[in-house]
């Protein structure tokens, strides 16, 4: 039984348990970065690179992330100020 758990653990592919890491070290920072008003490239860049993904595939998805970030912050202070365009 054991024979066939190595086999089996040997020839399983990762790329589902790396994708789920990749996920919550993303999520992590971009809450971090939404509570304190920055600092996602200081946790996640270093994250996805020492992960193994490239770099370019990195900051791709690090900026894809930010642009994220300012959408939903931008809509949610869009929904506080209630219209208002003196304030804005």
């Amino acid at each position: 039984m054991l024979y066939l758990l190595t086999i089996f653990l040997g020839n399983f592919d990762l790329s589902l348990f790396k994708s789920i890491y990749i996920f919550l070290i993303s999520f992590f920072s971009n809450t971090f970065s939404a509570i304190s008003g920055g600092g996602a490239g200081l946790l996640q860049l270093p994250a996805l690179i020492l992960s193994g993904v490239p770099y370019y595939q990195a900051l791709a998805s690090h900026k894809l992330a930010t642009v994220a970030l300012g959408i939903g912050g931008s809509l949610r202070n869009y929904k506080s100020l209630g219209n208002d365009i003196n304030v804005a």
